[in-house]
């Protein structure tokens, strides 16, 4: 018997197969991990192409959180920015004006709902004094009274 398999190729440590009789170059970012170009992880890099692994980033370096990178990054230069604008002095004092407001808001509702119950049940007692016309103003109301007093046998 004669074997009809096709050749296997034997690629070169920082390449992978790109069919069965060529490979290729791992590229910059990538390393050569068991024959099969990979992504360099977090915080690694690899500058060139054709390698079988990654550096790490010295200290005070990253790659952003990003895999795949061919250089890192210093850190002091990606520094945060505060925001422009009002200084926390000033939103501190705005905020504690809002929440007075927000306090005195309230007392004056607590004050207004009490005044009304407390105002409604005045016109709802047991007065014998009805409204009058003009000029009899503080008279008892006889009719008023006994029909009170109807109501409060029943």
């Amino acid at each position: 018997g004669v074997d009809v398999s096709e050749p296997t190729c034997k690629c070169p440590s920082g390449s992978e197969p790109r069919n069965s009789t060529h490979c290729q170059w791992c590229e910059a970012g990538t390393y050569e991990k068991g024959g099969v170009c990979t992504e360099c992880s977090v915080d690694t890099y690899q500058a060139s192409r054709g390698s079988s692994g990654c550096t790490a980033c010295p200290l005070g370096y990253t790659t952003e959180l990003e895999s795949g990178s061919t250089a890192c990054i210093d850190t002091s230069s990606t520094t945060i920015q505060p925001v422009s604008g009002l200084s926390t002095t000033v939103l501190a004092v705005i905020a504690a004006i809002a929440a007075l407001v927000l306090v005195a808001g309230v007392v004056v509702v607590v004050f207004c709902v009490i005044r009304s119950k407390n105002h409604s049940r005045a016109k709802i007692g047991n007065s014998k004094v009805s409204p009058a016309p003009p000029g009899d103003a503080g008279q008892i109301n006889q009719g008023y009274v006994s029909s009170r007093a109807n109501i409060q046998q029943a």
